[in-house]
């Protein structure tokens, strides 16, 4: 896990020292690329030690307020997450379908209102959706009882979210590659095909993630 935290760390906080050292790198998909970086960086440096010491022994680590943060930062950044991977697939559609009047008519100001908003809607999700934790109260148990508490009474939010997300993933991929098809006379868009892809395994692989992690220890004590 420690090597996992300091990949993490080190490989997004490489990608922010580039954008920041080159001018020439601060881009709009870039823009958007940063954001995600952000988000992985802190959720490697903020939530991955929350959830290794929840899923450990550690006698100490109890009580419904460290659960509630704990549960709180899973799912924030599981939202984060998300929102940044649909907005860089947006980003990917909007360019093949609209080609250069989207080029126009975005900009570095936009990309950062569009970050901006991100983060603000993602809290506000996030915050309504935890709202019926607190009413969750197993005394002085484990943080890991009480995640497994928390999901079997938040499995709808969750369920709700993630078929959303996949919803409008796989939306947008359609939209997407019947756009590169529709655009494929043009030389740009053989290139442009490869790269869009990337954003979309991005997703498939945190939608994979967040079906596969949940507490299945729910042995109490």
């Amino acid at each position: 896990m420690l090597g996992a935290v300091s990949a993490s760390v080190l490989g997004n906080g490489f990608v922010l020292v580039s954008i920041a050292r080159f001018k020439s790198l601060r881009t709009v998909p870039n823009i958007l690329v940063a954001n995600l970086a952000v988000v992985d960086l802190l959720h490697a440096a903020v939530n991955l030690p929350f959830h290794m010491i929840s899923n450990s022994e550690a006698s100490w680590y109890r009580g419904q307020t460290l659960a509630i943060v704990t549960a709180f930062l899973n799912r924030v950044f599981a939202i984060f997450n998300l929102a940044s991977m649909l907005a860089m697939m947006a980003n990917v559609f909007l360019a093949i379908a609209f080609d250069f009047k989207y080029l126009a008519w975005k900009t570095k100001k936009k990309a950062i209102i569009c970050v901006i908003l991100i983060w603000l809607a993602s809290l506000m999700v996030t915050i309504l959706g935890s709202i019926p934790l607190l009413n969750i109260n197993l005394a002085d148990a484990r943080v890991r009882d009480y995640r497994a508490e928390i999901y079997k009474q938040g499995k709808y939010f969750v369920g709700s979210l993630t078929g959303f997300s996949i919803v409008c993933g796989g939306v947008l991929g359609f939209l997407t590659t019947c756009g590169i098809t529709k655009n494929k006379k043009k030389g740009q868009y053989q290139t442009l095909s490869l790269f869009s892809s990337l954003p979309f395994l991005d997703f498939l692989v945190f939608i994979f993630k967040a079906i596969c992690c949940r507490p299945w220890n729910t042995r109490r004590v």
